[in-house]
């Protein structure tokens, strides 16, 4: 049994115009269908053109405008709570976004030539994920440390890549841990007017459930600064559902998003 949950409807807001921008930047109307794996809708954010850094002297807006939902998953006995935070934004003006030093057009073209490469991820795919100046939509201030568990997925609403990864700014002297890796989405929406991203806690019990859970028998320790790749291979052996919860079931999440105009 699925239930729709309408989580916005465009028509209460406004579209929001940029100057030298051919159209417009829309916010779509977004529906998940819910199934009984648990997932549930919390507060959800809309946005115009924004800074990433609250406190940024940069005048023009780094991030467009967009809606952010957080996603949670009642946990079932044996599993873990799940909470993450999935934003749509729109790309519709994308060039208003090129600076000097970071073009965002370049930055969506890559993405679109993850997604639209094979399900089958090959080495290609991979090193060009793993470019430390491709910035996700949005963008986030620090740098993924390894891309783990790497696949490229089909939806109802267009493609997305998948993948585990732990982020850093500088050296952290600390294991790969439950507590900070994350299940990241990027993806594109079919009409190439919206960035999907998200970012879900996800855990595997083989790993230390935080930076200080390090003398428990037989966890996988792997430093983050000297051992990421290390991590990345041992998450890459790992069996989709010993993660909890699992791929299927955050893919399953995915399958049921809807954009409507």
């Amino acid at each position: 049994m699925f239930t729709r949950i309408k989580l916005y409807v465009s028509g209460l807001a406004t579209a929001l115009l940029l100057t030298a921008c051919a159209t417009k930047e829309t916010i779509p109307q977004v529906s998940i269908l819910m199934n009984q794996s648990g997932w549930v809708t919390g507060g959800l954010l809309i946005h115009g053109p924004r800074n990433l850094m609250k406190f940024s002297t940069n005048t023009s807006p780094d991030i467009p405008s967009g809606i952010s939902i957080e996603v949670t998953r009642t946990p079932t006995p044996g599993t873990q709570e799940a909470l993450g935070i999935l934003q749509i934004l729109s790309i519709e003006c994308a060039s208003k976004y090129n600076t000097k030093h970071f073009n965002f057009e370049d930055t969506i073209n890559t993405w679109r030539t993850i997604v639209e490469s094979s399900e089958s991820v090959n080495s290609k795919t991979r090193q060009t994920l793993s470019n430390p100046k491709l910035n996700e939509i949005p963008w986030v201030n620090a740098g993924r440390c390894f891309e783990g568990k790497v696949r490229v997925r089909t939806f109802p609403w267009g493609k997305g890549v998948l993948f585990i990864t732990s982020y850093a700014q500088g050296t952290l002297g600390v294991p790969v841990n439950n507590e900070d890796i994350h299940l990241v989405v990027q993806g594109l929406s079919r009409d190439g007017r919206y960035a999907i991203n998200g970012h879900f806690k996800i855990n595997h019990p083989n790993l230390p459930a935080t930076a200080w859970d390090t003398g428990r028998k037989g966890l996988k320790i792997f430093s983050i600064d000297d051992e990421a790749k290390l991590a990345e291979k041992w998450l890459d052996q790992q069996p989709d559902d010993s993660f909890s919860p699992s791929f299927q079931q955050y893919e399953s999440m995915l399958q049921g998003l809807e954009f409507k105009h």
